[in-house]
């Protein structure tokens, strides 16, 4: 008479609560009688069991969905995890539901780009958060990206974003005494030598910028286009009364808009300790609102109307052939701002943008200087040759436009009066876009449309 083994699964309901059980024993108190080293291991063994109850959860909620329960209670997914998550316990947070539907949601209807994903996710080596951005990110720009160059772009993004364990060295611990096998998920237990060596790929925050930048490179031009003037189109600042006869602002800006903001509340803002040493008493938030204040001050204030300094600057780091648009690429600013090569080489005209060009080995080929941006002087001169935005048709008045390098300045313009243009805010775009040309007398301009 055989005996048939009884999946662990068909018991999760009454083995989940006797783990529940116990590690809520655990969890009452008394640690203090622990040892140290026994008290560090009992947080990696935490640690351990925190992702394999995301995998539970995930695989669990996979079937929940194939077999039509959120549907059934007209709820989505997420709603549903949240409802169902919290019967025992608080309710998880609303992002934590998120990531873990969308996961499920991929087990149920996997494709060859994220396979890797998910299989670093089953084997402890891809955190929750990372696969769902990763999932977020292939579903994002499957539909408008190349096969090959997608295919590419996942290996890159899933070999970084996942650890990399080692089993431990024999010879690094005398007392070898307890062997314990490597697991099947791929996470190395405990054996001679003491644990494992995990080198943890990018953090959160890292994969965040390099998804941010692959979704720019991989777009197709005239898709970034769209988005970048969809995002420009939704700028806004609402002005809110808030309690205590206090004002809230609230904006919304794009990229470009962005980065701006932030090198230039970043210089302003750091802390600024008294004479004799005493640190800022300001928080961060006190720091910058005080920061924007003096910005806009300085701004009314100035007899030229265009405060400086040096510190309030856009760095960004692009390669050359991006910046001569020879390939699709980005820059990233030091406060993490992709950019786009064409945002690039249109701020590269009027703005304080400060880029560092680099060759194909990332070696710095060129840092730029402030000094190719027109001078007060030379801007006073286009504004009695000019009249306003040279653009056909336009009529915006002389001092709402920008100098513009005909030969732009990332393909060798130089800065003087034969090489610019007057124009507005949307024509400078439109300009750098399709890459006109114009012709300069010392009359006017003709642009070549």
């Amino acid at each position: 008479m055989s005996i048939t083994q009884v999946p662990p699964m068909i018991q999760a309901p009454a083995a989940l609560a006797q783990v529940a059980s116990v590690v809520g024993e655990m969890a009452a108190g008394g640690w203090w009688r622990v040892g140290e080293s026994d008290l560090g291991e009992a947080l990696a063994q935490a640690g351990r069991i925190r992702h394999e109850v995301a995998r539970l959860e995930a695989h669990a909620a996979a079937e929940a969905i194939a077999r039509g329960l959120p549907a059934g209670q007209g709820m989505t997914a997420v709603d549903y995890l949240v409802k169902v998550a919290s019967q025992y316990a608080p309710a998880p947070p609303r992002g934590q539901a998120i990531h873990t539907a969308r996961i499920a949601e991929t087990i149920n209807n996997p494709s060859p780009g994220v396979e890797n994903t998910l299989a670093g996710f089953d084997a402890g080596l891809i955190s929750t958060s990372k696969a769902s951005a990763i999932i977020q990110f292939h579903h994002e720009v499957e539909p408008i990206s190349e096969a090959e160059a997608l295919a590419t772009t996942m290996k890159t993004i899933n070999e970084g974003a996942t650890d990399q364990v080692q089993p431990p060295d024999p010879n690094d611990q005398d007392d070898q005494d307890d062997q314990v096998d490597q697991g099947d998920d791929g996470d190395a237990a405990e054996g001679p030598g003491g644990p494992p060596v995990r080198r943890c790929g990018w953090t959160d925050r890292q994969l965040a910028l390099l998804l941010r930048r692959a979704r720019r490179t991989i777009k197709p031009p005239k898709d970034l286009e769209a988005e970048e003037n969809g995002q420009r189109i939704r700028r806004a600042l609402y002005t809110l009364p808030a309690a205590g006869g206090m004002t809230e602002y609230r904006v919304f800006l794009d990229p470009e808009g962005a980065a701006i903001i932030d090198a230039t509340l970043s210089a302003l803002s750091k802390p600024q300790p008294a004479e004799d040493g005493t640190p800022d008493p300001r928080s961060a938030p006190r720091r910058r609102a005080d920061a924007l204040v003096t910005i806009i001050q300085r701004g009314v204030a100035a007899p030229e109307g265009t405060p400086q300094t040096t510190k309030a600057q856009v760095f960004v780091t692009i390669p050359l052939s991006d910046l001569q648009s020879k390939t699709n690429g980005a820059g990233i600013t030091m406060t993490g701002q992709v950019l786009s090569p064409e945002t690039v080489r249109r701020m590269a005209c009027d703005a304080s943008i400060i880029p560092a060009v680099l060759g194909t080995e990332g070696e710095i080929l060129d840092q730029g200087r402030d000094e190719r941006l027109f001078t007060r002087a030379q801007q006073r001169a286009l504004w009695h040759r000019d009249k306003g935005c040279s653009f056909p048709g336009c009529t915006i008045p002389a001092q709402w436009c920008q100098a513009h390098h005909v030969q732009f300045w990332a393909h060798g313009g130089h800065t003087n009066l034969d090489n610019a243009a007057l124009l507005c805010q949307r024509h400078h775009t439109h300009v750098h876009s399709n890459d006109l040309t114009a012709t300069v007398t010392p009359t006017g301009v003709t642009w070549h449309t």
